[in-house]
Order: C-alpha cells, then structure tokens, then sequence
C-alpha cells in the first residue's frame, strides 16, 4: 500500500487525482495532484522519488484556472491563486485531462458541487472513454460484417444461377465457411502490428504530401483522437443530465417530506415511524435506480430517522 503524506480533514473527499506531474519551475515527471473539495494538494518528490515537500492551494485562493501550453507546446493546466500561478503537465499530454481537472476545479464553485464526485470524473478519464471508444468500434464493424455477409449471399446465389430456396441456403453456406476462415480481415485491432504500421506510413505519406504542396489526409491516429473527443462530450453532457436528474429527485423527495411532516404534524411534531418508513422506502427507489449514491442515502436516512 502507497505512504499517504497528508491527512484529509472532516468532510474532506478526494475528486480527483494524478500520479507523474511535472510542475513548472519545481519538479520532474515525479509529483502527485490531488484535488478534495476544500483544497488541491500538491506533493513534491524528487527525482529518486523521495518526498520533498507539500504545497497546498485552497479553493477559496483561487481566482481562475486556464489551459496553457508548456515550453514543448504540450497542453497544462495553470491555477491562478493569492497573485501567484501554479502551471501543471500531465504525464499522458492528454488535452481531454487537462481539460478534466479545469472542469473539476471551476464545478467546485458551482451549486451543484457536491454532486460532482470522484466517480462522476472517472467516467470522463481516457480508461473509461477508450471501453466506450471500443464498443463503439465493435458495433460499427459488427454492422459491416452483416453487410459483407448479405453481398456474399447475393453474388453466390447470382453465380451458381439458381435464385431458389435451394440456391440461397447453398450461398449461406458458401458465404459461412468464407467469413469464418476470414475472420480476422473484419476484426483488426487497433493495437495490431499491422495498425501501427499503418500510422507510421500514414504519417511519412503525410510528410511527403506536405513537401509537395497537398493537403495532408487525417491518420487513423488522429481520427481516433477526433473520436475520442466527441465521446468525451457525449459522456459529459449525459453525466451533467444525470446530475440534474438526481438533483431534481432529492429536491422532489424533500418537498414530498415536508408536505407529509406538515399535513400529519400540523403542529411540527416528529413523523411516525410510518412516515419514516415510507420516506426511507422512496429513498431506497432512488438508490436502486441509480440517482442518489450509497453515501448519499445512508444520509438522507440518518436525517429522516432522527425527525
């Protein structure tokens, strides 16, 4: 288990972190990043690993975060604090990560803050997107491995001359022992030999093209990259409905409370344990459902049992 250097205070909770930082003017690829909801704590190791020293920032120190760029031209994030600035680089030079931890530091602002959590980043980050990124990938090759079989059907039927029921299952099989001994040809994968070497031809033919004046032609590389970015914003935009959503529903669940606590107490007595049952019993349907956490249900019901 990895030393902890730093303790977290009363109600203090991780959101966010990252391992082999570089931070501009004090360290290597050596420091660790992690942003809680009371602060961003940045440790220092040296080259050899050894912890040097922490630094933190409080959020209330904070006056605005910016992407910038690094003397290499590579994305960072820079955090702007008491009159100074803090530049950090992330170890996979990812602008999607950068723009993570600025999205993160500003919704700590926000009235919706504690509903932004560890869980709901991780479900932005490069691990998470590339599962997406591949069964998006799968469906799609899935799709033309169905056209290709129904055109083989066709032509076999076309070539051997009988367009009867006979014709059509001798073209099934026909078509069967072909895509079963061709298997690979409609799935290659994108960490194959055959996809690196593509990229590295595909970026000298670029280079090539650029010497003589023409238009370079996107590289499965970079339409990758293309496409993991419009993931990224697909899965933001359903997270942030999702955050509404719940967000909504304990809004619902507090109003519905009230309105039973003030028509069954009209004096502002404690509900009976009825009323406590039926109001854990919808918390519990928003639990199974998804719109409220574990943590966020075991509070609403230590609140609903103490009325």
């Amino acid at each position: 288990m990895p030393k902890v250097y730093y303790t977290l205070s009363e109600g203090e909770k991780i959101i966010l972190q990252n391992y082999n930082v570089w931070c501009e003017g004090i360290s290597g690829w050596t420091d660790q990043l992690i942003l809680t909801n009371y602060r961003i704590i940045h440790l220092h190791f040296n080259i050899w690993g050894i912890f040097k020293e922490i630094y933190n920032i409080k959020l209330e120190d904070i006056t605005h975060v910016i992407i910038g760029h690094d003397k290499n031209g590579n994305k960072q994030l820079v955090v702007f604090h008491n009159g100074d600035g803090s530049a950090f680089t992330f170890p996979d030079l990812k602008a999607r990560t950068v723009k993570i931890w600025k999205m993160a530091i500003e919704d700590r602002f926000t009235e919706n803050a504690d509903l932004f959590d560890y869980d709901y980043y991780q479900k932005l980050t490069d691990d998470n997107l590339e599962k997406i990124y591949r069964q998006n990938e799968c469906s799609k090759k899935t799709e033309m491995t169905g056209k290709a079989i129904l055109g083989d059907i066709a032509k076999n039927v076309i070539k051997s001359g009988k367009i009867n029921p006979m014709g059509v299952a001798q073209g099934i099989a026909k078509t069967g022992y072909k895509f079963s001994s061709n298997t690979s040809d409609y799935y290659d994968s994108d960490d194959s030999f055959k996809s690196l070497f593509k990229d590295e031809f595909e970026d000298i033919g670029n280079e090539f093209r650029e010497a003589l004046g023409l238009g370079r032609k996107t590289t499965r590389r970079e339409k990758k990259e293309e496409d993991m970015d419009a993931i990224f914003e697909a899965q933001r935009r359903n997270l942030q409905k999702e955050i509404l959503l719940k967000k909504k529903a304990m809004q619902d669940l507090d109003k519905n409370a009230s309105k039973e606590k003030e028509s069954t107490n009209p004096n502002g007595g404690k509900p009976d344990i009825d009323e406590q049952i039926a109001i854990v019993k919808k918390l519990k349907e928003l639990l199974d459902c998804g719109a409220i956490t574990q943590e966020e249900f075991e509070k609403k019901k230590k609140e609903v049992m103490s009325l």
